[in-house]
């Protein structure tokens, strides 16, 4: 499968399972969701953080990877 845009994202932890769901949405599906699950709480926190603050962000359903598209080195938040 191609990189595949993701539309939506939903996540949760489960706190008695000690275990993450993120479910992204993304282009191919047509309206379904695919479920990922994360057991290590650092690995959920960062594909959060990257479906969260990146823009667009890209998945692919074979390898299971979320990724940024390509950014300018360098590139600076703008902070006021």
């Amino acid at each position: 499968m191609v990189l595949q845009k993701v539309k939506k994202y939903a996540a949760r932890w489960d706190i008695n399972g000690h275990r993450g769901l993120v479910s992204v949405l993304y282009d191919a599906k047509g309206g379904d969701w695919e479920h990922i699950i994360i057991k290590d709480p650092m690995e959920f926190f960062v594909v959060v953080d990257m479906l969260r603050n990146e823009k667009p962000v890209m998945y692919d359903d074979q390898k299971i990877h979320v990724m940024t598209s390509d950014e300018p080195v360098g590139e600076e938040e703008d902070l006021f």
